[in-house]
């Protein structure tokens, strides 16, 4: 879906400032999500933020995150890497939406990846988009409705099998407000 796609540089989610944030500062948010992993766990990873910008030239790059604007648009990459002697199955590899962030429909990366799910309870239940909830009208009723892509807080990859040594690439967009 993506246009030419270039990486300028590496990005480090130290020093990343968001600007006009409200709620739950992104950098705060940005620090939980790559917390290390206990010494013991075979499967590791890494966590990255560019700003994505359209040069007339170059189409489309990615610039790691500094100086984070309402309207930017922001990819997150997480590489999960096995270094276990045996394959890993039935990986569950998920990341927040931050909360000052609305995520962009269809961004997220599906290659070779059979389940992708999204949660707008805080990560209590995981589904398959269509996600239905039940809203409260103002005359006390309550009816079905789908859930907007903006709604989402949490997503979720499911990756079946990960090799001795494979690294698995994983990267979704949101918006800042």
């Amino acid at each position: 879906i993506r246009s030419v796609r270039k990486v300028v540089g590496e990005a480090a989610l130290t020093g990343v400032h968001f600007h006009n944030t409200r709620g739950l500062g992104l950098a705060t948010v940005l620090a939980a999500q790559t917390a290390p992993q206990a010494a013991e766990s075979p499967l590791k990873s890494e966590m990255a933020a560019f700003t994505v910008t359209v040069d007339p030239d170059e189409g489309e790059l990615l610039v790691p995150a500094s100086n984070i604007e309402p309207g930017d648009v922001i990819e997150y990459r997480i590489v999960y890497r096995n270094e276990a002697d045996r394959p890993l199955r039935q990986i569950k590899a998920g990341a927040l939406i931050p909360e000052s962030t609305s995520y962009i429909d269809k961004s997220a990366s599906e290659d070779g990846t059979p389940v992708l799910e999204f949660s707008i309870d805080g990560g209590e239940t995981f589904a398959v988009p269509p996600i239905y909830y039940t809203r409260s009208n103002e005359d006390g009723s309550t009816e079905r409705a789908v859930a907007a892509p903006e709604m989402y807080n949490r997503i979720r990859w499911t990756i079946p099998v990960l090799e001795p040594g494979a690294e698995k690439v994983l990267s979704y967009r949101v918006s800042v407000q």
